[in-house]
This record gives structure tokens, C-alpha cells and sequence, in this order.
């Protein structure tokens, strides 16, 4: 029995001395590694995607639970709305625990990926060639290890935008582009606050209670589309379409008053 909890003491100590942001880059490497193995380019580390994985892993962590609905019922699109609106694109999540940390933070994260390869979706995700952006959140509690891992296919993030407005003021929508894609391939969407307003689009046309507007290069990779908040009070929905889609986490509100 002696022995035993010497052996305890032992793991619990080491577990202390293993440093959770090693742990994540050498899963980052780990996993850009195997992709190297099928001649696939690394996933890049994004620093608002680790604070998103690293939400998750604190969150499991604290409160002893383990799948991807956090006690809030927001799952990876819920927490990125909450802790970063801003973000345009497609986002996912693989994520895995350890009961007891190996003795050194390289075994632990490989521990870690050998999991993850060991499950369909989450290997699939590890070899996507949709994603242009990774982070990486371990968090430790005890002897135990959770870590997630965020996936992301970022298009485009807001600049400067603001969630009120005056009636009859004018309106200007700005994204910056970040998956390198031209200006031509995007247009902003608008639901206007009156749903039977009629609203004159670029092509011409009337259009009823919404529009979708071309943009305009702003240059530095920003795009943007000024129009009048002349379309009733109260809530306008605002959303980026790329190459027609349309990205149901960044439908933002502006107020017009």
C-alpha cells in the first residue's frame, strides 16, 4: 500500500512539473507531422482559436464533463460567436482526455494524437485540406489532461464595425480578407429592420425587406459597402457571403434608432 501511494505522489508531483502550453505545441507539431506524411502544408497556429480550444479545455477541465456542448449548450460555433463575433468562416472541434499524464509533456501529446488518429472524424479532420488555421487549448486537473483542438477555415474578420446607428445616417460595412481570395468573390447581405421595405439593388431591381450588395476594395485587403439606414428602426441583420454562402456565425445586428 506503501508503495502504491508513492506511486501516486510520484505521477501527481511530475503532473504539476508538465507545462500545458509545451503540451500544446508539441501537439501542433504532432499533428503537422502527419500531414507532412501525406504531403499536406501545416495548419498555421491561431491565437484566437487557442484562446477558443483553451476555453473548452479550462471549461471540461473545472467542470468534469467531456464532449463538445459545454454546460452553457454552446458547442465550437457558439463559443466562437461568444468570444469572437468578429471571425467569418467554418469552425470545428476534435477533443480528447487523459486520465493520467505520461511523465514527460512530448508523451503526454503524443498520447494525445494517437487518440485522435484513432478516430475516424477526428483523423479527418487532422488530414483536411479545408482548414488554413489551428489552435491548440491543453488544460490539466489533477494527475488528468483535457485538450481541444480548433479547427478553422477563416474567410474574412469584421473592421470597425459598430452595433448602432441613426435613422437616415449612413451605414458602412467593412471585412477584412484573410483567406487570400479576391474582392470580387464576396457580397454583404442585409435584412432591413422594415421586412416590407423595397430596396433598390445594384442590379437594378426592387427588392423586398433585404438585398445583397456587391462590394467595394478599400484596399489592404479590406472590403466594404456603405448604404443608408433608411429601411425602418430597430434591428438590421448584417452577414458576409462568400462565393454565395452564406455564414450563419457572423449574422451581426446593428441597432438603428
Amino acid at each position: 500500500m506503501k508503495k502504491i501511494n508513492l506511486i501516486i505522489i510520484f505521477m501527481f508531483i511530475f503532473s504539476l512539473i508538465l507545462n500545458a502550453n509545451v503540451i500544446e505545441d508539441e501537439i501542433l507539431r504532432l499533428i503537422n507531422l502527419e500531414r507532412s506524411k501525406s504531403s499536406l502544408p501545416p495548419i498555421p497556429n491561431n491565437e484566437r482559436l487557442h484562446s477558443i480550444a483553451l476555453y473548452h479545455s479550462d471549461n471540461m477541465a473545472n467542470n468534469k464533463f467531456f464532449g463538445n456542448t459545454d454546460l452553457d449548450g454552446l458547442d465550437s460555433k457558439g463559443r466562437q460567436i461568444k468570444l469572437y463575433p468578429e471571425m467569418v468562416g467554418n469552425i470545428t472541434e476534435s477533443f480528447a482526455k487523459l486520465d493520467v499524464i505520461p511523465l514527460t509533456d512530448k508523451n503526454a501529446a503524443s498520447s494525445i494524437v494517437k487518440k485522435l488518429l484513432e478516430t475516424p472524424d477526428d483523423k479527418k479532420y487532422i488530414m483536411s485540406k479545408d482548414f488554413n488555421a489551428i489552435g491548440i487549448g491543453a488544460s490539466k486537473r489533477g494527475i488528468g489532461l483535457y485538450a481541444t483542438i480548433t479547427y478553422a477555415n477563416i474567410i474574412a474578420e469584421e473592421v470597425d464595425f459598430k452595433t448602432e446607428a441613426k435613422f437616415g445616417d449612413d451605414i458602412t460595412i467593412k471585412y477584412r480578407i484573410l483567406n487570400k481570395a479576391p474582392f470580387t468573390d464576396f457580397k454583404i447581405a442585409v435584412e432591413m429592420a422594415d421586412k416590407n421595405a423595397k430596396v433598390i439593388g445594384d442590379d437594378g431591381k426592387t427588392y423586398i425587406g433585404g438585398i445583397i450588395y456587391d462590394v467595394k476594395d478599400a484596399g489592404n485587403n479590406v472590403l466594404s459597402r456603405t448604404f443608408k439606414a433608411e429601411y425602418g428602426k430597430g434591428d438590421y441583420k448584417i452577414s458576409l457571403l462568400y462565393k454565395g454562402e452564406r455564414y450563419q456565425s457572423n449574422i451581426r445586428t446593428i441597432t438603428v434608432k
